[in-house]
Order: structure tokens, then sequence, then C-alpha cells
């Protein structure tokens, strides 16, 4: 049984934060999205290109486990890093089933170029806020994620949970000798 919506009131400091954080959120999007939609990428594809500009190549279902996001709407988005020879996917040798991923010397550098446009717009939009109020926003921001992520594992837990129960109770077929 999932709990009651709680209301969060705006005029609490955590409703005034929560609010303006996704207000916040929704419009930095749109100005980063400004930014690369000329170049013909997304917000949605740089996220699995940072990451294989970290790793240099991760095993396909590992990448899409770590986005925390279905293979179904992360499959797309490797196809078009593919196509614009960002992102090289080959079969596992040891496994046909999977697919590994490695960043491309091409890839790496619109990577970084994007890190680099990405500064530009935080430089515009952060330059009158101090320094050390970055630290307090990191420490909130790093704080929600962690609840979340741990929410989101919880969930995952309890749904395979669920198909397991589901698969012991389905009606066992005879074997065959």
């Amino acid at each position: 049984m999932s709990k009651p919506l709680k209301y969060v009131s705006t005029y609490t400091p955590r409703g005034a934060f929560a609010e303006t954080m996704l207000v916040t959120a929704r419009l930095y999007r749109l100005e980063l999205e400004k930014v690369f939609k000329p170049s013909g990428l997304t917000l949605a594809m740089l996220e699995p290109l940072f990451r294989l500009e970290r790793s240099k190549t991760v095993m396909q279902q590992t990448l899409v486990r770590s986005l925390r996001v279905s293979a179904a709407s992360v499959v797309p988005q490797l196809d078009r890093l593919v196509a614009l020879g960002f992102v090289e996917r080959s079969q596992d040798t040891h496994d046909r089933r999977e697919n590994v991923l490695a960043i491309t010397e091409l890839g790496a550098s619109v990577a970084h170029r994007c890190r680099e446009m990405i500064a530009e717009v935080s430089e515009k939009y952060f330059a009158d806020i101090e320094e050390r109020a970055f630290s307090d926003g990191n420490y909130i921001l790093a704080a929600l994620l962690k609840n979340l992520e741990r929410e989101k594992v919880q969930a995952y837990e309890e749904d395979v949970k669920t198909r397991c129960r589901r698969r012991s109770t389905r009606r066992q077929l005879p074997r065959l000798s």
C-alpha cells in the first residue's frame, strides 16, 4: 500500500526550495537545449556520452543500469550517438546477447566541447552567486539524490520480489523424462 501524498507548502523552506528547484530545473534545461539544438544533440544523449567518456568502454546493459532509466529510452539515444560516429557498438565476444559500447575520438572531442558549452551557460547564469553557496546547494542536491536512489532501489527490489512470486505460483509443467 502506498503512502498518502503529503502536501508540501511553499510557505515552508523545504516547500519553497522544492518548488524553486522544479521551476529552475525546467528553465535551465530549456537554456541548455537551446545551446545544443543546432548541433543535433539532445540532453538525453549527453549523459550516456559523458559516462562513456569517463569509462571509455562499457557493456550496454551496465550503462543502461547506471543511468537508472529503461533500455527503451536509452537505446534510441545510443543509436543516434552511433549514427553520428561518437560511439561504436560491437557484439561482446563472450556473450553474443550483449553489446560493448566504446567512445570514439570524435565522441570524446564532442563530449569535451559539450562540457565547455555547459560551463559557458553555467557561468552566464551562476555569475552573481557567491562561490560558498554552491557547497550548500551541492550538499542539498546530493542528499536528495541519495534519498531518491534509495527509494528507486527499494522499488526495484519490490518489483523483483513480485515477479519472483508470480513465477513461483505459475503452474509447473511436468518434466519430460
